[in-house]
Formats: C-alpha cells, sequence, structure tokens
C-alpha cells in the first residue's frame, strides 16, 4: 500500500534533513504567508504565497543563491496582508534575487514594523534521524490527525509518536473502514466537505 510522502526537491532536504517535507505540511500546509531566503544574515530573496509548503521548496530550487542556508517566513490572515508585507519588505530591503524589481523598485513610500530577522519564524534545524520516527511512521500519524482532527504531538520524536499510535489507531482504523489511507485522499475529502 502507497505512502503519500512529503517529498521535496534534493537540495532542499540535503539542507534541511529527509523530514523537512513532513515538517512543512504540518506547519505551513494552506498557510499565506511572506517568506525569505538568507545567505547568513544577508536577505536574498523574499516572496509570498497563499500555500507556504507548496511554494517554498518550487521557489527555492529557482530563486535561491546557491550559499542559501536559511529560510525564515511569516504567516498572515489574509493573501492580501501577505501582498502588501512583500511589496513593503522588498522595496526596504531590496533583496538581490527579487528580478522583477532589479529595473526599478518601489518608492521607499511606506514602511513596515515586521522585521525579518526578530519577528519572522525560521525553519528547524536538521531533524536527528535516531531521534524521530521514519517518514512512513510520520505520514501514518498526519494520516491520524486529519482523520480524526486532533493534534498531534508538538514534537514528533518516536518516544511521542508511539504514545500518539496506541492512544488513536483503534479509533482511527474503525473510522478509516479499516483501511489506512493516504494524507493525499484524506486532503480531498475533507476539500469536499468544506464545500459542503
Amino acid at each position: 500500500m502507497g505512502r503519500y510522502r512529503f517529498s521535496v526537491p534534493q537540495p532542499f532536504a540535503d539542507l534541511f534533513g529527509e523530514n523537512i517535507g513532513f515538517w512543512m505540511a504540518e506547519h505551513l500546509n494552506r498557510k499565506c504567508g511572506v517568506y525569505a531566503f538568507l545567505d547568513d544574515d544577508e536577505i536574498v530573496y523574499i516572496g509570498k504565497s497563499k500555500d507556504l509548503f507548496q511554494r517554498i521548496p518550487t521557489s527555492f530550487t529557482s530563486n535561491a543563491d546557491p550559499c542559501v542556508n536559511q529560510i525564515k517566513y511569516f504567516l498572515t490572515p489574509t493573501m492580501t496582508d501577505a501582498t502588501i508585507l512583500e511589496i513593503l519588505l522588498i522595496s526596504n530591503i531590496r533583496p538581490f534575487n527579487n528580478e522583477e524589481f532589479n529595473d526599478g523598485y518601489p518608492p521607499k513610500l511606506f514602511s513596515t514594523d515586521i522585521d525579518i530577522y526578530k519577528d519572522f519564524s525560521s525553519f528547524p534545524d536538521w531533524y536527528d534521524e535516531k531521534k524521530y520516527p521514519s517518514m512512513s511512521q510520520q505520514s501514518y500519524a498526519w494520516d491520524i490527525s486529519r482523520v480524526l482532527e486532533i493534534d498531534m504531538p508538538q514534537e514528533l520524536t518516536r518516544e511521542a509518536y508511539r504514545k500518539f499510535i496506541s492512544t488513536n489507531k483503534e479509533e482511527f482504523e474503525k473510522k478509516a473502514n479499516g483501511k489506512i489511507w493516504s494524507a493525499a485522499r484524506i486532503s480531498k475529502l475533507l476539500d469536499k466537505q468544506e464545500r459542503k
């Protein structure tokens, strides 16, 4: 039975670890906001998206400087907020890789109190493979949390994973009619429910 893998481009996985796709699905799936790529402390690119989970890895492969070693993000309530914040940050910081503004940045008519270094959240460091469950185990836990509409432990260590599974496995399999549904299928079902 196939599992839904939260795969990311290999350069992205090399930087943050093979499990970063799972972390992103948990924290950024369908979340809108602004993100920034950094080379040490230098901001080299700023972007926005209505789904940071999908956009950041794609943007990383096309816009990131080879020396990028940090990614920061800021969630916004709406895409309008994200668009305005992106424009304000780009016009004030003027990152090198924002090509759309290379021929003429917007004038600095407005500013924002939001600071990328202080107010943006950071991607996690490399996951410890000995401490955390495998990708397939994490995907299984993700399936359970989506079907039962419950939160997973903030830090999904192997110990937390075993406790989470033992507590919820029976109820999940009963609700899923004995089948281990993929996260992709669950997502489609939830979309249909939201449209009703």
